[in-house]
């Protein structure tokens, strides 16, 4: 269809009537869009009856062109009047959601109907569907206008069940308000719902450590009824002993058959099914319930480019063990020239388990040269059995229907505008795996779960993102990818490399709601925690004799070295782009202490890193011996300075979270969309006046969207003063969290001062605010400043695109000698 084809057939559709022919010619891109408007708009006033019962649809394309059409013929005022109308006066509650959809698309230009929608959020009377919708329209509308007890509300399995995002939102405000919150949460834990005071719990974990007052609320819900309440409470003042339901129920035995296809393991609790030839999954069921579907399987995949991921193809398979209490089965396979590894799949199943391990032992030593990216294990669930993904307490909601999809527009890879403007991302629900326990799939009743007990067969740190389960039904446990810059690893021919994965645990779980399989879950992940190294594992690949490695990190000029990371790992490369080996990581307290649990024996390096202290700690040539604690004692670390300190802009976190994020949620797919909006003569930064809270954007773009189409973004500016200067050297550091492929040129008052090249990490359009850390010094003359107004210039270039550019960590300048 050509684009007058296109506004003739809108013209002749109904709502109930649009036709797939119609929706693909309008996926075509904004460019088409917009011609079509163009068209369309020109005919005059006598489209708009139709454009206004468009405006109603429930598919995306359809309702954001009939907008488009409308606004290039009516006034905001205008529109936002014809929508509040129906809202008001139609009582079929899909045309209001549909309505409340279309006021949120239109964001911060439907404010003054603000207040409207505040009233409805806040009646009673109001359908509650209607209620959440307006919620999180307001959240794009006017987030300043809803009440804290309508957030409060949204903590509910409801929210969880209906929405992707909205129990997001309601964790994110109410942490926000902070002491205002104490109240309305105290209130929750009074309501007869136990999942609900699970939810507030979940709230008042993330504010114990500001508020003493929290704790003492999580303090005294210890005492609840409900077993997972007080769970949740114990969880929530970081108490790791777990509470159960003691049962005297006796287990089956393991027990191991074969079928004409299959090796099947099962237990009473769960059938684990594998294909003799495959080594893929194709029957898991659980207390009597099939969680696979028509459609799903369980495999193990690997990526060793050229080429795309594939299966180990098994040569065969044994059983390793067989007693009653463990059935083991282990597939091997031999390197080929296509799969160049010795891979062994093991599947174990323990008796009275709901659940099985997953290892894998890979080995380099066939005559042909590898590069290995990516190492992961897939579940494909039964999506209309399971529905509701889960990745820590407060991050919970309903996976995207297929309707919500086809509604809406493939934005990028996985990413979906759905039918109610909102978008979803896979990339939304990535994690950072320092602090990540567990993550999963629930349904009425029922939940699946990936846990990893230990980290240490991860790459890339504490910082690595992985994904975790999204649209598709896929639940994913990754534990080698290339994502956000990491990189993989390359073998030259026999190299002798070998590596375990594993084990992890795919664990089943029933429960009366969705918080208690959830508390349930996360009690499971810390008992399997409290069981590493597991002592059922026979390889030689993995030791139990295992030891501990501990000290003090002391930062020499007085700062602070509390909510540190230390990392334990090999010489090079660089931790985050390690993998080939094993790493260990752990947090500092208080006090800048630590205890890496678990380590192998081995040589070691040691690197910390704390928040807002610039550069890394460093101690290589660590020995750890098996069965012998290693106490390092205090290490003294003397950060690297270049002379006094005249200013910073950020936090050496390397993030650019403390910086402007609209919204204030990263994991948001378009966020560059709004830029040109926020800063529409870039960023002026000016030292003592601007605020890098509001005045300094999260990411610095090379493309900006606006009216005309796409441009070059304007170069940002950081302006300061000096009242006198001093013969000497100055040092500009600038620290990045993230970029993709580009350059960055800094001047100092017009003179070039250096280049920064940086490769691709994707997380400026992948949904996060890190990727691969790196900062850069530069050294220049103190002749290039003057007294007064000084203005150093930063330009970004490199491949176009409104999502490309550069998250900065932290800017600073340091002059020798200054004195004021």
């Amino acid at each position: 269809m050509n684009h007058s084809e296109i506004a003739a057939a809108l013209l002749r559709t109904e709502l109930g009537n649009i036709t797939e022919e119609l929706r693909e010619a309008l996926s075509n891109g904004w460019e088409v869009r917009s011609k079509v408007v163009s068209i369309l708009a020109s005919q005059g006033e006598s489209v708009i009856p139709k454009m206004q019962k468009l405006l109603l649809s429930d598919i995306y394309p359809i309702r954001k062109l009939a907008y488009d059409t409308l606004s290039a013929l009516q006034s905001v005022d205008q529109i936002q009047d014809f929508l509040l109308k129906q809202l008001s006066t139609n009582p079929e509650v899909k045309h209001r959601q549909v309505t409340v959809w279309m006021l949120r698309e239109m964001g911060r230009r439907a404010k003054p109907c603000s207040a409207h929608l505040a009233r409805l959020s806040l009646d009673k009377s109001e359908d509650i569907l209607i209620k959440h919708e307006v919620l999180q329209a307001l959240h794009r509308i006017d987030p300043e206008s809803v009440p804290l007890e309508c957030w409060a509300a949204a903590l509910s399995s409801y929210s969880i069940k209906n929405f992707e995002r909205l129990f997001w939102l309601a964790n994110d405000y109410l942490v926000a308000a902070g002491e205002l919150s104490l109240p309305i949460l105290a209130e929750l834990l009074e309501q007869e719902q136990p999942d609900v005071r699970v939810y507030a719990a979940g709230v008042l974990a993330k504010l114990s450590s500001a508020y003493p007052e929290a704790r003492i609320i999580l303090e005294q819900t210890k005492n609840d009824p409900c077993w997972y309440v007080r769970q949740a409470a114990a969880y929530g003042l970081g108490e790791r002993t777990p509470e159960r339901n003691n049962s005297e129920e006796a287990f089956e035995q393991v027990e191991i058959s074969e079928a004409d296809t299959m090796v099947i393991i099962h237990n009473g609790l769960i059938r684990l099914g594998i294909n003799k030839e495959t080594g893929i999954v194709n029957l898991f069921e659980a207390y009597g319930q099939d969680l696979l579907g028509p459609k799903g399987r369980i495999y193990y995949d690997t990526i060793t480019p050229p080429g795309r991921a594939w299966w180990p193809k098994p040569d065969g398979y044994k059983i390793r063990r067989f007693d009653g209490n463990f059935g083991h089965v282990v597939f091997t396979k031999t390197a080929t020239e296509r799969q160049p590894f010795d891979i062994n799949l093991n599947f174990v199943v323990e008796r009275g388990s709901s659940g099985f391990y997953f290892y894998v032992t890979y080995c380099h030593n066939v005559d042909i040269p590898v590069r290995f990216v990516q190492a992961r294990h897939v579940l494909r669930f039964d999506s209309d059995k399971l529905k509701y993904m889960a990745i820590n307490d407060n991050r919970m909601g309903r996976m995207p229907s297929t309707e919500m999809v086809t509604a809406g527009e493939e934005v990028m890879d996985a990413t979906f505008r759905l039918g109610d403007g909102s978008v979803y991302s896979k990339y939304n629900w990535q994690v950072f795996e320092g602090l990540h326990l567990l993550h999963g799939i629930m349904g009425e009743n029922i939940g699946l779960w990936m846990m990893s007990a230990s980290k240490e067969f991860y790459n890339g740190g504490p910082f690595k993102q992985n994904r975790t389960v999204h649209y598709d039904n896929v639940l994913l446990q990754i534990m080698q990818s290339g994502h956000f810059g990491a990189g993989g690893h390359w073998f030259p021919p026999k190299s002798g490399w070998r590596k375990i994965y594993g084990p992890h645990f795919i664990y089943v779980n029933q429960g009366e709601n969705l918080a208690e399989l959830w508390i349930d879950a996360k009690t499971r992940a810390y008992e399997e925690k409290e069981k590493w190294p597991y002592q059922w594992v026979n390889e030689e690949l993995y030791p139990l004799k295992r030891t501990s490695v501990a000290g003090q990190i002391e930062i020499t000029d007085g700062s602070s070295a509390a909510d540190g990371w230390i990392i334990l790992g090999d010489p090079d490369p660089h931790w985050q782009h390690q993998g080939k080996g094993y790493l260990f990581y752990t947090k500092t307290d208080a006090d800048g202490r630590f205890t890496l649990q678990h380590v192998r024996p081995g040589t070691y390096t040691l690197w910390a890193y704390v928040p807002g202290v610039v550069g890394e700690f460093r101690l290589d040539s660590i020995e750890v011996r098996a069965a012998e604690a290693k106490d390092l004692g205090v290490l003294k670390w003397s950060p690297e300075k270049h002379g006094d300190l005249i200013w910073r802009i950020g936090v050496p976190d390397r993030t650019g979270a403390e910086f402007f994020i609209p919204g204030k949620d990263y994991r948001n797919w378009g966020m560059w969309f709004e830029y040109d909006e926020n800063f529409p003569d870039g960023v002026v930064y000016t030292i003592g006046k601007s605020d890098y809270r509001t005045d300094w954007n999260y990411c610095q773009p090379i493309t900006v969207l606006t009216e005309n189409g796409p441009g070059d973004a304007k170069p940002w500016e950081i302006r300061f003063n000096l009242d006198h200067i001093s013969p000497g050297k100055a040092y500009l550091t600038i620290g990045i969290a993230a970029s993709t492929e580009n350059v960055l040129a800094v001047t100092v008052n017009g003179q070039q001062v250096g280049i920064i090249s940086r490769a691709n990490d994707n997380a400026t359009y992948r949904s996060s605010i890190r990727g691969i850390y790196s900062h850069h010094v530069f050294e220049f003359d103190t002749s290039l400043l003057v007294t007064g107004e000084n203005l150093i210039g930063l330009t970004v270039t490199g491949d176009k695109g409104i999502q490309r550019g550069i998250i900065y960590d932290f800017l600073q300048l340091e002059i020798d000698h200054f004195t004021p």
